[in-house]
Formats: C-alpha cells, structure tokens, sequence
C-alpha cells in the first residue's frame, strides 16, 4: 500500500480544503493510506477528516514563521515514512516540501491552487522556485497560478 501524507496550511472553509477533502474520502483505499497533517488547528474540516477514520496530525500555529513548527513537521514525516508527500497552500508548500526533502521521502508533490494576497517577499518567491525545481510535481488550477 502506498502512504500518501497530505499537507495543508490549514482546515478552514475554503475551496482547496474542500477538494482535499473530496480527494480522502474517495481514494481508493485497496492502494492508498492516507494521512492529513494541517499546519493550523481545528477547523472546519478536521471533524470531516475524523469522521472518515483519516488519521489527522495538527501543528497549531504561533507565529507566520516558525522554526520549531518545521522541526516538528520534519520529525512528524520521519515518524510517519510516506511514499508520497502531497503540499496544499503556501505555507504547506513550503514547510512540507522542505520536511519532505531532509526525510528523503521518494515522491513530492506541491498544488498551486491561489494567488498569494499582495506581493510575496523576495525570499519567499526565490524559495518558492528552488522548491518547485526539487518537487517531482507542481499542480496547478490555472495558468495564473502556473506562473
């Protein structure tokens, strides 16, 4: 069976939790383990995920930024051992992405579902492309996003 561990910024109501949700609740579990790790607590769908006997790790949140939030990750993705690590909005695409390269996890993919609010810092653009360049995949719901 292949371990797929699914990583999102967080569980709010929103568009991309929504298709998260949709995507767990209909895999096909003869293949696929899936594991749902939010970088935020609680939320909207944590109860859904629960309900669907998905195991569910949540990280809450302190600061925007936060070092010890990515040593726990990292720690997280060691402990679990996925065959894939699946990233969801832009704080997950990075923290996720990086805990999933220092575990060496085999596969990576990262969705680009939004357009960040405003302008992304510098280091946080140059980031984004050093980590789309070290994913095996970037996923993307529109050409805007895409760029």
């Amino acid at each position: 069976m292949i371990k797929i561990c699914f990583i999102i910024g967080q569980l709010e109501k929103g568009g991309t939790e929504r298709q998260l949700y949709e995507l767990v609740q209909n895999i096909d579990r003869r293949l696929f383990v899936p594991i749902v790790v939010s970088l935020s607590a609680d939320g909207f769908w944590a109860n859904e995920f629960i309900k669907l006997n998905i195991p569910l790790f949540q990280l809450p949140r302190k600061k925007n930024v936060e070092f010890r939030r990515l040593i726990k990750l990292y720690k997280l993705v060691h402990r679990l051992r996925p065959h894939i690590v699946h990233t969801l909005l832009s704080s997950a695409n990075s923290y996720g992405r990086i805990a999933a390269l220092l575990n060496g996890v085999p596969i990576i993919l990262s969705s680009e579902r939004s357009m960040p609010k405003g302008d992304k810092k510098t280091l946080n653009r140059s980031l984004e492309k050093i980590l789309a360049h070290l994913s095996d995949g970037v996923i993307c719901n529109s050409h805007r996003a895409a760029q």
